[in-house]
C-alpha cells in the first residue's frame, strides 16, 4: 500500500524554502507536470500516487521516478510551476495594461480566477492553506509585491509600493474567505467590485510613514 503523500501545507513549505522559481522543463516533463496538476486537483496530494500520474500522463512509472526522483519531488515541482505561473500572469497584466484603474481591474480579476477556476486552489480549504503559508513564510508574497510595485503605473501622488501592498492584501482577503456579497464566479461582478470599490481606494493619496 503506498504511503500517504505530503500535505498541501508541506508542499508549500518546501517550495518556500527553495525560494527560486522552477527551471524550464522539457516537453515530456511538462506533460508529466500537467497530468500531476490534474491528479492533485482531483485527489489531493495526500491521496494521489505516482501510478495515478502515470495513468493520467500516459508515461510509465519508471520514467516518472527517473525524471523526478519520487512522489514528493514531483508534487513539489508541479505545484511550484503552478504558483509561479500564476504570479507571472499577474505581473504580465500590469505590464500590458497601462491605465491605473484597468490595471487594478484586470489584476484583481486574474487573481480571482484562482478561487474559481484553478484545479488545485478552487477549493476554499486549499486557498486557506496558501494564504496561511504566505503569512507564516512571506517569501513568495515579498516577491509578488516587488513585481507588482515595479510595474504598477503611478497615479498622481501615488506610492506604488503602498498601492501594491493594499492590492495584494485585499486580494488575499478575498482568496482566504468567501465573499458574503459578491459571487466570485461571476466575472462581471468581480470586475465591478474592482472598478467601483478597489480602484478608487488605490487612487487615494499616499500615506506618510
Amino acid at each position: 500500500m503506498p504511503k500517504p503523500g505530503p500535505s498541501l501545507a508541506r508542499l508549500l513549505e518546501v517550495i518556500g524554502e527553495r525560494r527560486d522559481p522552477p527551471t524550464p522543463a522539457s516537453q515530456t516533463d511538462e506533460r508529466i507536470l500537467d497530468a500531476c496538476v490534474q491528479v492533485l486537483g482531483e485527489l489531493g496530494p495526500e491521496v494521489a500516487t505516482m501510478d495515478d500520474v502515470a495513468r493520467a500522463s500516459g508515461i510509465n512509472r519508471a520514467t516518472l521516478f527517473r525524471r523526478f526522483g519520487g512522489k514528493d519531488a514531483l508534487f513539489q515541482a508541479a505545484l511550484a510551476r503552478e504558483l509561479y505561473a500564476l504570479l507571472d500572469r499577474l505581473a504580465e497584466v500590469f505590464l500590458t495594461v497601462t491605465d491605473p484603474t484597468e490595471q487594478v481591474v484586470e489584476g484583481f480579476t486574474e487573481a480571482m480566477k484562482l478561487a474559481t477556476e484553478h484545479v488545485i486552489f478552487r477549493d476554499p480549504a486549499s486557498r486557506a492553506v496558501l494564504v496561511r503559508w504566505l503569512s507564516e513564510d512571506p517569501t513568495l508574497l515579498r516577491r509578488t509585491h516587488a513585481q507588482v510595485t515595479t510595474v504598477l503605473a503611478r497615479g498622481p501622488g501615488a506610492d506604488p509600493a503602498q498601492l501594491a501592498d493594499v492590492f495584494l492584501h485585499v486580494t488575499l482577503g478575498y482568496l482566504a474567505a468567501p465573499s458574503v456579497v459578491f459571487d466570485l464566479r461571476d466575472e462581471a461582478q468581480v470586475r465591478g467590485l474592482a472598478r467601483t470599490l478597489l480602484a478608487p481606494l488605490l487612487s487615494a493619496p499616499p500615506v506618510t510613514l
